[in-house]
């Protein structure tokens, strides 16, 4: 049976109704990905982050509790996986989340040639999320910023 969990990154949580499983997110209403100061000049600007959650399975249906994570496109984008948009006042910084380390693998919903990151867990868990702003924006001086929706299937 296949449940449903998703979290904003602005502190909304939902649980499944009769769930066999449980999973649950440690760190909602967080920081996803932190880029830091960003300078136009220095070429491409990549951060890492973490999505951390625990997962209960139950032991009628097996060990481990099977989960895939998708992220939405977020607020700042109008709708689009790539790039996303960090926005503050009337600019933006186009940027983008990935599944891998070299950044080759959008992460979205599993449409429009993004991908999602499967796998299993028991107790605490944590998948990576690696971040890229493009180099050679400009815009002014501020704290940009989106807000997408981590999905955990389980």
């Amino acid at each position: 049976m296949r449940r449903r969990l998703a979290a904003a990154l602005l502190c909304v949580l939902a649980w499944p109704a009769g769930a066999q499983h449980s999973c649950s997110f440690s760190n909602v209403g967080g920081t996803l990905v932190d880029f830091g100061l960003y300078n136009a000049l220095q070429g491409d600007h990549d951060a890492t982050g973490t999505i951390e959650f625990t997962c209960l399975p139950d032991l009628l249906i097996g060990l481990t509790v099977p989960y895939t994570v998708s992220i939405s496109p977020g607020t700042g984008s109008g709708g689009s996986f790539s790039p996303r948009q960090l926005v503050f006042g009337g600019d933006a910084l186009n940027y983008n989340l990935y599944s891998d380390l070299l950044r080759t693998v959008v992460w979205g919903d599993g449409t429009l040639g993004t991908g999602t990151v499967s796998g299993q867990c028991v107790g605490a868990c944590s998948v990576l999320v690696f971040g890229r702003i493009f180099g050679g924006q400009t815009g002014a001086a501020g704290a940009y910023s989106d807000s997408v929706v981590v999905t955990i299937d389980f």
